[in-house]
């Protein structure tokens, strides 16, 4: 604001991975994730959110995740998190209707940065380039686009079977289960505090 004296596109884009079953969560976890996920979009919205709003101008992007839609196994507190950013975009671009701001949100499925380079993912799940993402981001900007999946074709067909049947989606889903539980019997047990310290040792 002090160097350019407006905003007209704001990208939210916060996330850390913290895979646990539910059962196994602490409480430190799940608000660990969402001080990251949620409340770090939350802040940069609300920042700049009266600004558009008096200009009567702007665009609001926000990246969650298709797990914002359908949550999978071993996901609760990242789940719950992009469920939350989900549900505030959803809400805001409603509320905005009318004003000249306008509300996109981003729903990656796994996109292939040091954040999750190490976890095995089934084909239905197959990582995706960030470049990927930021191409979604740029056509949800130019043609206001509300939800964007990603990759579209495969993402929404998922969300919209989830929506139609919950059983199909949970049967879709678990490969993707069986496969990282496996991977995570093999390994220590990490709080997401610790992860999020190993995160930004690494740059991440």
């Amino acid at each position: 604001m002090k160097h350019f004296g407006k905003v007209d596109i704001f990208v939210s884009n916060a996330g850390i991975y913290f895979q646990c079953p539910v059962r196994n969560m602490e409480v430190e976890d799940v608000e660990c994730v969402m001080a990251v996920n949620f409340h770090g979009c939350l802040y940069g919205i609300l920042e700049v959110l009266p600004h558009m709003v008096e200009r009567k101008t702007g665009h609001l992007v926000v990246v969650s995740s298709v797990d914002g839609k359908k949550g999978l196994p071993l996901d609760g507190a990242y789940v719950a998190s992009k469920f939350a950013v989900t549900g505030l975009t959803d809400v805001l671009r409603q509320e905005l209707r009318g004003t000249g701001v306008h509300v996109s949100t981003i729903l990656p499925g796994r996109v292939d940065t040091p954040m999750i380079a190490n976890l095995t993912v089934p084909k239905i799940s197959a990582k995706i380039p960030p470049e990927q993402v930021a191409n979604a981001i740029v056509g949800a900007i130019l043609k206001k686009k509300p939800e964007v999946p990603v990759p579209y074709f495969g993402s929404k067909t998922f969300i919209c079977l989830s929506n139609i049947s919950p059983q199909i989606g949970d049967w879709i889903a678990m490969p993707k289960f069986y496969s990282s539980f496996r991977e995570l019997a093999t390994r220590p047990h990490r709080s997401s505090y610790d992860f999020v310290l190993s995160m930004a040792k690494c740059g991440a």
